[in-house]
């Protein structure tokens, strides 16, 4: 992160947060008891605060907390190199700028909720390379503290916990009297772990959440740790929803998660701090029009770390010269880590909407309850954008080839797993075959809602007539693979999908580029019998003749990709 000053619309935000509750916000009441304190402590906290641009003024009302707060964050942010507006959106989340606020069930405290040992590595250890607290911070913050500089001071966890507990209050009413202090203390933690990560803000947030023992060089593979070593439990999900709720502080103007019922009550509607995801400022491309997903980052992490590991790719280099190609981490564990050569590219279609996060939570949840690594190594969106989740020297599951077509094709036992291992999958976001309802067409397959409840509950919009392919007679009288309608292939994905097929040929030479149609005379988009009115997959792709193959090809019971004309013109100009 390099240094942003607050904008505009943050410094309304902070303004407002501090003087819609008046002086309350300066003083008031925890209904439950302080905790790590004996006995448990419920008492009236009043801040004395001196402003940081007047040594002889005490603020005392909520138009001066929120001005010395607007100074301090951009004071600390600009000596750290970090983004004023994370600072603040951080110090929200964490306390809406109540000064003596403090967790229930931690030792975490402040406006930026400092643990006690947080605060003795930070303040009084001065842990870490960064610009470090001066005595001076450390004799305030610690004052009046029994043994301030032995660690069993601040660890409520110890055999020996006297000392914390009797030090708890103290230090409570010390960090409510200096919360620039505080923000110091968190912009220099900040920045601690920033250094260690590589300066990706979601993953410096997590593990600002979650604990540096999380540390990684992407933002999904700090998750990763964390879900290794404590399981998939609350803590995990504590630390992933933290960083939604930072980054939607930041961007989510209308409260769109909070609509979604992603988190609730988490910033007054209509109020942030100006980023989303059309503005160029850092943190760039939010996503948060996107359903959310563990592994799918609100930020959008760096190609130098994304690419990390993957510099000598054939195929990355190619498509990295694109403006609109992302490589996207996908977790290690759901796909298959060993490199086999590749003879075949399989074209898909998603059957969703415009998120590419809903196909890759998709893919998950089959990995949940098969166990099956199932995905394909690229996805490519509607405006031409390309996602790549894993290298082409890599495989997973995506052709889903039945017993019944390996018996009724005379095909070996293990054809299934050696089509997947020989073939690189890119899907295409589509609704695929569409239902006419009144002239409009609606989405016609959906794992949550049947045709008749999209009709009934215009859950998606019409596909406009633009948008749409019809496929009737004569060429075919009972539409293609059972349905008469398909969302039309943009110009932009067709032209990404040819990008796409001549990088990886780059990398594996045995793919051939000639139409599969003119090469094999047989036909890549499965074969229609009259007779039972069924659609045959092609035996040469399931033969595993190379080639570029549609996913027709290989089974009875799919209707992607559908032969749009000019995907064809396309595969014919390879």
């Amino acid at each position: 992160m390099a240094y942003e000053k607050l904008t505009d619309l943050g410094k309304k935000f902070i303004t407002y947060v501090c003087t819609k509750g008046g002086t309350n916000l300066l003083s008031g009441q925890k209904r439950e008891p302080l905790p790590y304190t004996k006995p448990p402590l419920l008492q009236t906290w009043t801040c004395d605060i001196t402003d940081p641009q007047d040594a002889n003024k005490k603020i005392t009302n909520g138009t001066e907390l929120a001005n010395a707060l607007i100074y301090w964050f951009n004071t600390y942010a600009q000596e750290y190199e970090l983004d004023a507006n994370v600072i603040a959106a951080q110090a929200y989340a964490e306390s809406n700028y109540i000064m003596w606020t403090y967790a229930s069930n931690s030792a975490a405290s402040g406006v930026n909720q400092f643990t006690m040992l947080t605060i003795f590595g930070i303040i009084v250890e001065n842990h870490g390379n960064s610009t470090r607290m001066t005595p001076h911070e450390i004799a305030v913050i610690t004052d009046g503290l029994t043994k301030p500089l032995s660690r069993n001071s601040y660890d409520v966890d110890s055999k020996d916990y006297t000392d914390a507990f009797a030090n708890r209050p103290i230090l409570q009413q010390n960090v409510i009297d200096n919360p620039g202090i505080m923000i110091k203390a968190q912009c220099r933690y900040m920045k601690n772990i920033a250094n260690d990560c590589g300066s990706l803000t979601s993953t410096s947030l997590f593990c600002y959440s979650r604990g540096p023992a999380y540390l990684a060089d992407t933002y999904s593979k700090a998750i990763q740790k964390c879900v290794n070593k404590k399981g998939q439990d609350p803590y995990t999900n504590e630390g992933l929803n933290y960083v939604l709720k930072i980054f939607g502080i930041l961007g989510d103007k209308d409260n769109w998660l909070e609509s979604k019922g992603i988190t609730r009550g988490y910033k007054p509607k209509g109020l942030y701090f100006g980023y989303d995801d059309q503005m160029g400022d850092s943190p760039k491309n939010l996503r948060l029009k996107m359903s959310w997903d563990s592994f799918a980052a609100n930020v959008t992490e760096s190609d130098e770390y994304n690419l990390k590991g993957y510099d000598t790719d054939i195929v990355v280099k190619e498509l990295s010269k694109e403006p609109k190609y992302k490589f996207i981490y996908y977790p290690e564990q759901d796909y298959k880590t060993e490199a086999t050569n590749k003879t075949q590219i399989v074209l898909h279609h998603t059957v969703s909407g415009d998120n590419i996060a809903g196909d890759i939570r998709w893919w998950e949840s089959q990995v949940q309850k098969t166990g099956d690594k199932v995905a394909t190594a690229f996805i490519v969106g509607r405006r031409g954008e390309i996602f790549q989740l894993f290298s082409t020297e890599y495989w997973a599951y995506h052709l889903g080839i039945s017993d019944t077509i390996i018996a009724d094709n005379n095909l070996p036992g293990s054809a299934n797993r050696t089509l997947n291992e020989q073939s690189v999958g890119i899907e295409i976001d589509s609704w695929g075959g569409l239902i006419e309802d009144g002239g409009y067409y609606y989405p016609a397959t959906s794992d949550d809602y049947s045709p008749q409840q999209f009709f009934a509950n215009k859950r998606v919009d019409p596909i406009p007539a633009a948008n749409v392919v019809q496929y009737t007679a004569p060429t075919y009288p009972k539409g293609f693979h059972g349905f008469y309608a398909f969302e039309r292939y943009t110009d932009a994905q067709i032209l990404a999908v040819k990008k796409i097929i001549q990088a990886v040929k780059t990398r594996f030479a045995d793919i051939p580029l000639e139409y599969v149609n003119d090469r094999y005379s047989t036909n890549m988009w499965g074969t229609y019998n009259a007779g039972t009115n069924k659609w045959s997959p092609s035996l040469p792709a399931l033969q595993g003749k190379p080639g570029i193959w549609t996913h027709v090809s290989y089974r009875y019971d799919k209707s992607d990709c559908h032969p749009q004309p000019q995907l064809i013109d396309m595969l014919k100009s390879l």
